[in-house]
């Protein structure tokens, strides 16, 4: 059993305390007065160690962080949403049902679906792609890294869960704060997963107002978590916010706005049953992994995206398009990589470190010779949006220079240096890498070989490239990330203007020629099966959307 396992187990997730015996109930001895402090601010120990269950409805909206047009810009408006969560503390179990109305990736898409957590099983229950889903789903267990970051996320939005069961030795004072203009008792409460303790600020009427803590994102490193809890009310003798509102980096992401909560309503055993099958095997490492990285999934999810970024990206599926030139297929992101002989080019690092090193094992094992003979000189980044450039700390570690769009240099710069002690990845040891970064002009390009990176204007991110690709017997390959993504059906009306300004930029760089072909950061795989699309099938889809409405 793994030390993260036993913490685990010891500790627990707070929520897992019934508060039936002495031992596990909130101590309300004045000798202790920080955590009397924070459980009277939640409507007292004993009320708070008769929670048995806890039954939420509510509205909100989700905005994703470093999904917008601009690098480092605000957070963009990703879905707003319909809540109805129930929790049964005692049994450690979760029933939180959602309805989303997106408004990124494809707006006016909806989804309907619960996440259910039972011990260490998770399941979505219905269809949460923004992009839907066949006909009849069911759903689909949750990895192990979804169902922590999801338990997490109800400990962050419902600080009940923290502070029920906590012992005295759990917490500790740190006096007065100065924060934003306004003075807060600051008491500190240990993390149970032992990743970053938690620190809650009480404000000068005794209120519970903040909690702040740290967490990992793939590209920005540490991350600052701030929750806001705000228009306190009792419900079941106990007191609850009314609005709940989280930010990341300072930038606000969620809020959450309660209509109803009720405690120690009933709650039929078969809000979480789960559908029958073998369950997911519980995997302590990628738990842990999930821990570390809650606001990470909850971006994805309400992006409609979290189906794509959650199972693990080991396999890579190679598909040579041209002569030297291949198309390095993943669960839904791709990469393509151009062997120059003496060394190659890598074009997108998507997802995260693990996605990385499954692309170098993937070089190593099937280029002649691996990475001794074709290391990676270069790596382009398409655009900043994390699920396109997370994997990129790891290239940059072994030396490869990145291709980006001078609006993103800054930006990029500042993640290659940012501090990862929560996650630590193979960059943040190697203190004696500077970072090389290539920029390229607005509107310009930037020539590597038979590769060249052209900067191309997009509503979807102001600094988007695409890459051309010239190979001995091939028309051209052209890569693009989100603009469009390759298909064998018909494009998506909602999308239909990114399609129009790719198509006005291939004619403005002259790579309109009608058998060049298209391959993606996304597409090009029907099934298990890769296909090629053509310029003149682009076309022809562009033809056919062009008369819908979007």
């Amino acid at each position: 059993m793994n030390i993260r396992r036993m913490l685990f187990l010891a500790l627990a997730t707070p929520f897992l305390h019934c508060g039936d015996s002495a031992s596990n109930s909130t101590s309300n001895d004045t000798s202790n007065a920080p955590l009397t402090r924070l459980t009277e601010s939640l409507g007292g120990a004993a009320a708070l160690d008769a929670m048995r269950t806890l039954s939420i409805e509510a509205t909100g909206l989700h905005s994703a962080y470093d999904e917008g047009v601009d690098p480092g810009g605000a957070p963009t408006p990703a879905s707003d949403f319909t809540f109805a969560g129930r929790i049964d503390v005692g049994a450690d179990q979760m029933l939180l049902s959602y309805k989303r109305n997106y408004l990124a990736i494809v707006p006016g898409a909806t989804s309907d679906y619960s996440e259910i957590v039972a011990g260490q099983r998770g399941y979505v229950r219905g269809i949460e792609s923004v992009f839907g889903g066949p006909a009849g789903t069911v759903g689909a267990p949750m990895s192990s890294a979804r169902w922590a970051a999801t338990r997490r996320h109800q400990v962050l939005s419902n600080p009940h869960l923290l502070l029920k069961g906590r012992a005295a030795n759990d917490v500790r004072d740190e006096g007065l704060e100065n924060r934003d203009g306004r003075s807060y008792r600051r008491i500190v409460v240990s993390d149970p997963w032992g990743i970053r303790d938690f620190t809650l600020r009480l404000d000068d009427a005794g209120r519970l107002a903040q909690l702040s803590t740290l967490e990992s994102d793939h590209l920005r490193g540490d991350i600052n978590v701030d929750v806001t809890y705000e228009q306190w009310e009792p419900s079941g003798g106990l007191l609850f916010p009314r609005r709940v509102s989280i930010a990341v980096d300072h930038q606000t992401v969620r809020v959450e706005d309660r209509s109803s909560i009720q405690v120690n309503a009933p709650l039929e055993q078969e809000l979480f049953a789960m559908p029958d099958g073998p369950p997911q095997e519980f995997d302590d490492d990628h738990a842990d992994f999930g821990h570390r990285r809650a606001q990470s999934y909850q971006r994805f999810a309400g992006l409609g995206l979290n189906s794509f970024v959650d199972p693990l990206h080991e396999t890579v599926v190679g598909v040579e398009v041209a002569t030297g030139v291949y198309h390095l297929v993943g669960t839904g992101h791709h990469s393509m990589l151009v062997d120059q002989g003496a060394s190659s080019v890598l074009v997108e690092a998507p997802l995260d470190e693990e996605r990385s090193k499954a692309l170098l094992a993937w070089i190593d094992t099937n280029l002649p010779g691996g990475l001794a003979a074709h290391p990676i000189s270069n790596v382009v980044m398409t655009h900043h949006h994390a699920d396109h450039s997370a994997g990129l700390r790891t290239f940059v570690a072994r030396g490869a220079a990145v291709v980006v769009a001078k609006e993103s240099e800054a930006f990029m710069r500042d993640m290659f240096t940012s501090a990862h002690t929560i996650s630590p990845d193979d960059l943040s040891a190697r203190k004696d890498i500077v970072p090389v970064l290539r920029p390229v002009e607005s509107e310009g390009s930037l020539a590597i070989g038979n590769v060249s990176v052209h900067h191309v204007r997009s509503s979807h991110a102001a600094d988007m490239l695409i890459v051309h690709v010239t190979a001995a017997g091939s028309p051209g390959i052209l890569f693009n990330s989100d603009l469009y993504n390759p298909t064998e059906g018909d494009l998506i009306p909602a999308r239909r203007e990114r399609a129009v300004g790719f198509n006005e930029a291939i004619i403005r760089l002259g790579l309109n020629t009608p058998d060049r072909i298209f391959v993606g950061g996304h597409g090009n795989m029907a099934g298990t099966r890769h296909f090629n699309v053509t310029y003149a099938q682009f076309q022809a889809q562009l033809a056919r959307v062009q008369g819908q409405a979007p």
